[in-house]
């Protein structure tokens, strides 16, 4: 607390909130309240708490009745062509724009506007993601011009999904039920992200060294010589060609 006092932080935005709940039990997922509990409550420098999370973090805070009392919820409603399709399709203007691509007349589309709402379940995030990376695929290609076919492209590297279950190749686009496969699409990125979370997790706390052999040599070598470290425990990500990589990459610099 005295950090953000010295500095004047009155707020602290927690994203992806619902992550913090899952696979804890309830002591961990207490103890973890508290600390905020405490910021919120603290008496010299009471901090202001924002959180954004998906629907999965109301379980989260409806267990606790401090929680409840102190934090207002906002809920964000999916989006509707009629409301949001003016907003969606000016701020995909801005992103061709940024990316120098040139439109060659999707954006006046109303159908193609209702498609990309329809591909991201509603929401405005992932409608940007899909956008971005449909912006990643006209320039993989080296076109000057977006158009639908790059938007499909990407929804179909996305969602590893064929033809008929990708809205902006199939003519029954409203049938798909693109809801249930983007929850798919997140349960199985949050599968990976805890997989190399768990993969990566020796490293924490301790120094990473990425470059050329000679490069890695160097910075071990220098630690050494200046007191830092007596000594190395050789960490590479794969076993055990990381190894030997090691072997044949840096030792020949050490012993030199």
């Amino acid at each position: 607390m005295n950090y953000f006092k010295e500095f004047g932080v009155a707020a602290v935005h927690l994203d992806e909130v619902q992550d913090s709940g899952r696979y804890k039990t309830k002591d961990s997922i207490d103890a973890f309240l508290k600390i905020f509990w405490n910021m919120m409550q603290h008496k010299e420098w009471p901090i202001c708490l924002i959180m954004t999370a998906t629907p999965e973090a109301r379980q989260l805070i409806n267990d606790d009745r401090t929680l409840q009392r102190r934090l207002k919820p906002m809920e964000m409603r999916p989006m509707n062509f009629v409301e949001d399709g003016q907003v969606l399709r000016k701020t995909l203007g801005h992103l061709f724009d940024d990316a120098g691509l040139a439109d060659p007349g999707i954006l006046s589309i109303d159908e193609f506007i209702k498609i990309l709402i329809h591909a991201s379940a509603g929401r405005f995030g992932v409608a940007v993601e899909m956008s971005i990376e449909a912006i990643g695929e006209c320039l993989g290609e080296g076109s000057d011009e977006i158009d639908m076919g790059h938007f499909a492209d990407a929804y179909e590297m996305r969602m590893d999904c064929d033809e008929e279950l990708n809205p902006f190749v199939s003519e029954n686009w409203k049938l798909i039920d693109t809801l249930t496969a983007l929850q798919r699409y997140e349960e199985e990125r949050q599968v990976k992200r805890r997989q190399f979370s768990a993969r990566f997790a020796a490293w924490r706390g301790h120094l990473l060294i990425v470059g050329k052999g000679r490069d890695v040599a160097d910075r071990m070598r220098e630690w050494i010589v200046e007191g830092a470290a007596e000594g190395f425990n050789v960490m590479p990500p794969l076993f055990p060609s990381g190894l030997q990589s090691f072997a044949l990459q840096v030792m020949p610099h050490l012993s030199s």
